[in-house]
């Protein structure tokens, strides 16, 4: 939300330019034209080439570049060089030239997209850090679910469930949401109101089911919405020991296997 009241947002990360990045980007504006910052320096540059695509990159998707270290792209070696490359400076020179040139064309637009995916924060708050949990890894197969969207030529937005209002919803005809465990009361009702509109809903099978302890409720809060009841979780799976699944804040409640 506090996109919506400072001048850019965006995230600050250790990666490599590619789809994370841009989905890092498009994740911060939320369906909104508006500018991202995203660290552009990298640790993994295998190529100038590749440097500069991942540089025009944070153009298209954000407007800008944010860097905390510039001595990473010195054409020379100072005493902070883990991350230093010779070829950087010409390939960050050789981007901003361009970009200086066709500067009135980097405006991010509004977008056209009518398909959505929504994210929850609360639920990658709770869940995305998790290594040995079901549903941890949250931030990994979101980006990928938008990976496959754009390679399947379905430009979609992402959009957050904190930030949904009717007037947001109205904008798309289906809404792809695999992984938003945790859902307000008010959320719900918007979800359940688009629908009723006509809104394509997508989703996956833990959305709406947990509390914000987190805890498993007695039912998917959009149970009607799906046209299912929930009845119990199987018992975990048990990876590589004898032991059940560890039962922590970060990891989903594990209830036994029904009789």
């Amino acid at each position: 939300m506090a996109g919506d009241v400072i001048d850019v947002s965006g995230p600050e990360s250790y990666q490599s330019f590619g789809r994370d990045n841009a989905f890092m980007m498009e994740m911060f504006k939320d369906g909104k034209a508006r500018p991202v910052m995203c660290e552009y320096y990298n640790w993994y540059t295998p190529s100038a080439a590749h440097a500069i695509r991942g540089y025009a990159q944070h153009l298209m998707h954000g407007e800008c570049f944010f860097n905390f270290a510039l001595e990473q792209i010195f054409p020379y070696s100072g005493s902070y060089n883990w991350l230093w490359d010779g070829t950087r400076w010409n390939a960050t020179r050789t981007i901003f030239q361009k970009a200086a040139r066709i500067k009135e064309y980097l405006a991010v637009p509004a977008s056209a997209a009518n398909v959505a995916q929504l994210c929850s924060e609360a639920t990658a708050c709770h869940y995305q850090n998790g290594k040995d949990s079901l549903g941890s890894r949250w931030y990994q197969q979101q980006a990928a679910l938008w990976t496959a969207l754009q390679q399947s030529q379905i430009p979609a937005d992402v959009i957050w469930t904190e930030t949904l209002t009717p007037e947001k919803l109205a904008r798309y005809r289906v809404i792809v949401m695999t992984d938003a465990k945790i859902l307000t009361d008010a959320q719900v009702g918007l979800i359940r109101d688009w629908v009723k509109q006509g809104g394509v809903l997508i989703a996956g099978g833990s959305c709406s089911l947990f509390d914000f302890l987190p805890a498993v409720q007695k039912n998917y809060g959009l149970a009607d919405v799906f046209g299912v009841q929930y009845a119990a979780l199987p018992a975990c799976p048990i990876p590589h020991a004898t032991t059940r699944w560890p039962m922590k804040r970060t990891s989903p409640p594990c209830p036994s296997n029904p009789a």
